[in-house]
């Protein structure tokens, strides 16, 4: 806010193309549920012990309802 960038504009830019694109998935919440977020990650070296490459899942709730 203080010293703003042509990034930040970017992400911003970004972000507007995404909710214009996504405006049409109607998410559920139901009433009386608390807005809580909610993630589980995993990682783990043990996939390809040559090459000691990373493997990484997440996923993320609101509430009860799978967001990413």
């Amino acid at each position: 806010m203080h010293s703003p960038h042509h990034l930040h504009l970017a992400v911003v830019c970004c972000i507007i193309r995404y909710l214009k694109g996504t405006s049409q998935r109607h998410l559920f919440f139901p009433i009386g549920t608390p807005p809580k977020v909610i993630a589980y990650s995993d990682a783990g070296w043990a996939g390809y012990p040559e090459t000691r490459r990373l493997i990484t899942n997440w996923c993320m709730f609101m509430g009860s309802s799978f967001i990413s």
